[in-house]
């Protein structure tokens, strides 16, 4: 995943200097008339035209590159980034649009050496700092992510990036009434499959609170055995479930999407330790330091065979200890609340969960849910005494 939001046409600002300079300002005026109707292909032609009478100009051919860009015409963006680049090498917008590229076409080495550029020429340059640390984390550089997150963060803040008017609603269009049939569909055809999978997070905590699936929720969450995911996932697949493209290159959990109806599952894999009886689930990499993982405790593990309308399913014969290992008092609503970050399990606050505790706060800002963000900067600042996250959290108020 990599941030590629804010690259808008810039047309508007390419001053004009030709011999031709009666052609090139029309075709330039046709241009900006284009972007206020955003017309993109209006735009893109305008530019082709603009640059027939005034070649060089590097703001023209820099703009004509961001339009193609939003078009989706990644092979003329590239050509063009490569061929303007030798006129212009310190073009800060230029290189940001050939990291994109490269990034859409799997050169991750490449967009991450082109994101560097960027900072070289523009080193507050917030979005390069956040794709930088994205990239970083798919090739578990998790340390190096961080520092490259929280430059992001900082500067998301100085720069007020972030919106917040936004309504804060919390409808995420989930529907949790199909959602829950399916749920309870895939649970059967697991226990058929021999897979010891269960409901949990907060799938567990609509059911068990409120008779029902949360409206407010996102996707469906799923625990098993880590011993059983292959076979798992290999079940699902062929039940129209397809794997999900995830940011981090992770073994737990694994994520899929329902082809038909879009709903997105995670397997979350869970492992007993012998040494104090507890169950261990959480986000893992593989080949990186166990105490950079986010490690999360459960309760141990006594499934009940259930049988329902839709089949022989396995549950929690006490779920509300796993809930309880979660989320603490959850008995109370608390839509603000995230899991993922907040967790009250979680095995310390280790460098993988301030990362995506980073890029989900640099999100949510960005998308104006800042109240969101609220318990997230608390949990940090509380967990690392970061003063950067007290910034976060004093940035609002929160009333």
């Amino acid at each position: 995943m990599v941030d590629r939001t804010g690259y808008m046409s810039l047309c508007a600002d390419v001053p004009v200097y030709s011999s031709d300079a009666s052609m090139t300002s029309y075709w330039h005026k046709q241009a900006v008339a284009c972007q206020k109707s955003q017309d993109i292909e209006g735009i893109i032609y305008a530019l082709t035209k603009a640059l027939e009478f005034q070649p060089d100009s590097i703001p023209l051919r820099t703009a004509l590159v961001e339009s193609l860009y939003l078009k989706g015409r990644f092979n003329e963006v590239r050509e063009m980034c490569n061929v303007t680049l030798k006129q212009a090498p310190e073009s800060a917008v230029l290189w940001k649009l050939l990291a994109l590229v490269q990034n859409e076409n799997g050169e991750a080495d490449k967009a991450e050496l082109s994101y560097r550029k960027v900072l070289a020429f523009d080193s507050k340059d917030f979005l390069a700092h956040h794709n930088i640390a994205l990239l970083a984390l798919g090739r578990k550089a998790v340390d190096e992510a961080l520092l490259y997150f929280k430059r992001a963060l900082a500067l998301v803040l100085d720069q007020k990036e972030f919106n917040i008017k936004i309504s804060q609603s919390l409808n995420t269009g989930f529907d949790y009434q199909g959602a829950e049939c399916l749920l309870w569909e895939t649970l059967v055809q697991l226990a058929s499959a021999g897979v010891h999978a269960f409901v949990i997070a907060g799938a567990l905590l609509g059911l068990i609170r409120e008779g029902k699936l949360l409206p407010f929720d996102k996707d469906l969450d799923i625990a098993l055995p880590f011993s059983e995911m292959k076979h798992a996932v290999q079940c699902l697949q062929g039940q129209g479930w397809i794997l999900k493209p995830q940011a981090l290159p992770l073994i737990n959990p694994v994520a899929l999407v329902h082809k038909s109806t879009g709903i997105t599952l995670d397997l979350c894999g869970v492992i007993p330790e012998k040494a104090t009886g507890l169950v261990l689930g959480g986000l893992w990499l593989s080949g990186v330091p166990i105490e950079w993982l986010r490690v999360t405790e459960y309760p141990s593990v006594e499934l009940v065979s259930v049988k329902r309308p839709e089949g022989v399913v396995w549950q929690l014969s006490e779920p509300e200890r796993w809930l309880e290992a979660l989320y603490g008092d959850w008995k109370t609503p608390d839509p603000f609340f995230d899991s993922v970050i907040c967790a009250n399990n979680q095995r310390g606050f280790s460098i993988l969960s301030e990362c995506i505790a980073c890029n989900r706060m640099i999100t949510l800002l960005r998308e104006g849910k800042y109240k969101k963000v609220m318990p997230i900067a608390r949990y940090c600042f509380e967990n690392s005494d970061d003063v950067l996250y007290k910034k976060v959290f004093d940035a609002f108020d929160w009333g």
